[in-house]
């Protein structure tokens, strides 16, 4: 069902946006609770976690505050610093943040053509100092590699880290994606199978394990900056989404919000979930595998009627397609997305591989020559479940009519 703010978004601008939250009634009556001051009981944590045991089969759990504390945690868990982990260069920045705050360098590997981490590439980093492998599921698309990443950890000694924040849900052979390495970790934050608001999980194999990172999540977490956390972004969803109905406009949201800050006296340590995206979270996994059934069929519908200068790079018969990248064969990616931006159709820009810029320049040790030969050839469409099939032909349309 397609929530009627969306519909009237659409109608009102002419546009397809990128990324809209699938949320239905109840997700924007805890919204609307929260704005008139009203908190989430407490105990949605707990239900959560319940859900997430029984979701993923592994009976230790640890709700975090981001999918990135997730990593940190599970790294500071290791206490090997100082030490070298290998991460792929194609992958969100906060990955990296995440490796440096924990005490370690980031070393940064290729990717295959799915986009995700190459072994070759892991094992030709290899150094003495290496004590952890990161691998993420870019996309949805199990990684290529995985089966090989996990047998080289194996034989080598080093801890991976299977990061599923793009792939909460997802199955590889049977098995949910997240639950393959040492420690596992899953995002609810924005662009992410499920949003709500921010939070995140780490996924640990014992009870001491368990209780040992809670602990360093609690040492590590002054007791405003969550619920500051948790503010900017029911703020930021406000005024992206909310003020379209018209029914609340962006000053009165503010005054509510002001007063929902002061009422609220159980303020989240920024180490943790707050009951409000804990209790959107519990709505969204109730219903998770419907939402990623919507992504892969919008997807396949685009997909499919790619041709000539496009292809599609993360084909498989168990991508979840939470994103839907696109690969121009010739053209750079830019001139893709002015196409589709001058048919009302807003995009997604790929990642730049992470040590070829800004602060991670400086970790950069080798060549990774098919991220930098194709990251400026990809962009990703709108495959969110809010998508009817006017818009899906609209966009498939736009992309056939590209050459």
């Amino acid at each position: 069902m397609i929530d009627p703010r969306i519909r009237h978004f659409y109608k009102t601008f002419g546009c397809i946006p990128f990324l809209v939250p699938a949320w239905g009634a109840d997700e924007y009556a805890v919204i609307q609770r929260a704005l008139r001051g009203q908190e989430s009981p407490p105990h949605v944590r707990d239900d959560l976690e319940e859900m997430l045991r029984q979701s993923l089969g592994f009976n230790n759990v640890v709700l975090m505050a981001t999918g990135r504390q997730a990593i940190e945690v599970a790294l500071s868990h290791l206490a090997k610093q100082p030490g070298e982990v290998i991460m792929p260069t194609f992958a969100c920045g906060s990955m990296a943040h995440a490796v440096t705050a924990a005490g370690y360098v980031p070393v940064f590997a290729d990717v295959n053509k799915d986009l995700t981490l190459s072994c070759r590439s892991t094992i030709e980093n290899l150094t003495s100092k290496t004590v952890a492998v990161i691998v993420a599921h870019l996309s949805g698309k199990p990684a290529e590699d995985l089966e090989e990443l996990i047998e080289l950890c194996r034989t080598r000694g080093l801890v991976l880290i299977d990061d599923a924040a793009q792939a909460m849900g997802i199955s590889h052979r049977g098995r949910q994606l997240g639950t393959f390495g040492d420690y596992g970790v899953l995002s609810f934050g924005l662009g992410k199978p499920t949003f709500s608001l921010g939070g995140g999980c780490l996924i640990l194999k014992s009870h001491s394990e368990k209780l040992a990172c809670q602990g360093l999540m609690d040492r590590n977490a002054p007791s405003d900056r969550g619920y500051l956390r948790t503010s900017a972004a029911l703020v930021r969803f406000v005024s992206e989404y909310c003020w379209r109905e018209h029914t609340l406009p962006v000053f009165l949201a503010a005054r509510a919000f002001r007063k929902y800050l002061h009422l609220n006296p159980q303020a989240p340590r920024s180490g943790q979930i707050s009951a409000l995206e804990a209790e959107l979270q519990t709505i969204q996994v109730a219903r998770l595998q419907q939402i990623l059934k919507n992504f892969r069929d919008n997807a396949r519908q685009i997909i499919a009627r790619l041709s000539g200068v496009l292809t599609a790079p993360q084909v498989g018969p168990e991508t979840g397609y939470t994103k839907c990248v696109v690969q121009t064969k010739v053209h750079k990616s830019t001139t893709l997305s002015t196409h589709l931006l001058k048919q009302g159709i807003e995009i997604e820009w790929s990642y730049r591989p992470l040590d070829s810029f800004g602060a991670f320049a400086q970790y950069r040790r080798r060549d990774n020559s098919y991220a930098e030969s194709i990251w400026r050839h990809l962009l990703a469409v709108p495959v969110h479940p809010n998508l009817e099939t006017h818009d899906i032909d609209r966009i498939a349309l736009a992309l056939e009519q590209f050459q």
